[in-house]
């Protein structure tokens, strides 16, 4: 009788954890959006989401990831830090397994402390550089290689360009172990290297870190 009892718990259990493991795969994958979609910035929140929208429709088309379909959940953070912090806690609540970013740096400073130890936050913001021990990832360029960019571009293509000399100066913040940020600023001068007739190639001629 015992070994009867035994038998049949050993089943129930079974089926029970392969039923617990078939309703785990048919949740789908949360994924949470912080974009401001009214205010002054709003005009830029509502093509990033649009792009997003965009993705979600084509990964749940396609089967999904992993057979596990994509659910967005969108949060306007109305370009407010405080409000911004609101949607990432309740996205965190609610299982998400990674939040998007899509919103202006200072939003996106307010959510860092909230993700350190995940879930994913994907920054698309150039001016904030992650830690690497946190789960934060920046996915845009920075403006440093984006000077470069545009310098290596200007030498390789030898158009004729009107200005002679080219002033920008851009900003870089990162995240020191203990969460500070680390802001620092630089001047960049383009300028022509060597004029001939088919244009004036430019390149760095000073890099300096303003005060």
């Amino acid at each position: 009788m015992k070994t009867k009892i035994a038998v049949a718990v050993a089943v129930v259990s079974v089926v029970w954890s392969v039923s617990c493991a078939v309703a785990q795969n048919n949740k789908p994958w949360i994924v949470g959006q912080v974009v401001p979609l009214t205010g002054p910035v709003a005009t830029v929140g509502v093509r990033v989401d649009q792009s997003t929208q965009m993705w979600v429709e084509q990964v749940n088309a396609a089967g999904g990831i992993r057979g596990r379909k994509v659910q967005l959940i969108n949060c306007n953070d109305e370009n407010r830090p405080e409000r911004a912090v609101a949607c990432a806690r309740d996205m965190i609540e609610k299982g998400a397994s990674i939040i998007l970013g899509n919103t202006l740096t200072a939003s996106i400073r307010a959510i860092q402390p909230l993700t350190r130890q995940g879930p994913i936050f994907i920054i698309a913001s150039p001016n904030v550089v992650p830690a690497p021990s946190t789960y934060d990832f920046q996915v845009s360029p920075s403006d440093e290689v984006i000077t470069e960019a545009i310098a290596d571009f200007m030498q390789a293509n030898g158009k004729p360009y009107p200005l002679a000399r080219v002033y920008y100066r851009y900003e870089v913040e990162s995240s020191t172990e203990g969460g500070l940020p680390i802001r620092k600023r630089w001047d960049v001068v383009l300028e022509p290297s060597t004029p001939n007739l088919n244009g004036t190639p430019c390149a760095i001629v000073a890099l300096n870190e303003a005060q």
